[in-house]
């Protein structure tokens, strides 16, 4: 059972899909993110790539967040998320698009800067297409904004253009990157 761990939604408990298709981050994983981006998230934009059942992009509209854009496709995984942002009541502060991350990225919405950006990609993701990913999201981040990328433990780290390794740590099979845009 996923709950959000801090902030306004405190204690909402969200669904998630069941089968192997999504990999819900544990509370643990949650919380030393959350912990790590201090007041980061307090009036912040954000894109939730990977999004599953949109347990990083909601805690982070529940720490203060102004906007969330959630990019997930599969369908169970975004009537989750749907209904994730009816009991928080964050419907108004959210955009759902369900697509691949690729096809959100080949055409995002021009004008839109974001602060942080969660991916959180299946663990069978190359490091090479992860790379990918970060450098077609830079073009939508604002200088100094964070990007934060949950890979399997002992996978190669992706190194981007255009991003400074911020901080890594490992909690049991799942390695939290934390990047910072140039």
């Amino acid at each position: 059972m996923m709950r959000v761990i801090g902030g306004r939604y405190r204690g909402l408990r969200l669904s998630a899909p069941r089968g192997r298709s999504t990999r819900p981050p544990t509370g643990r994983v949650r919380e030393s993110i959350f912990s790590a981006l201090g007041e980061r998230a307090r009036g912040a934009d954000i894109l939730d790539l990977y999004a599953g059942s949109g347990s990083f992009g909601i805690e982070a509209l529940s720490r203060g967040g102004r906007s969330a854009v959630f990019v997930e496709r599969w369908r169970p995984a975004v009537a989750a998320l749907r209904s994730n942002l009816d009991a928080a009541g964050a419907r108004e502060a959210a955009e759902v698009f369900s697509s691949s991350v690729e096809s959100y990225l080949a055409d995002p919405r021009e004008g839109r800067r974001f602060n942080i950006v969660f991916a959180d990609p299946p663990w069978d993701i190359s490091s090479e297409d992860v790379v990918g990913v970060l450098e077609k999201v830079s073009g939508l981040m604002s200088r100094g904004a964070v990007a934060v990328v949950t890979r399997r433990a002992n996978d190669d780290v992706p190194v981007a253009k255009g991003f400074d390794i911020e901080d890594r740590r490992r909690h049991g099979d799942t390695e939290i990157i934390r990047y910072l845009k140039e």
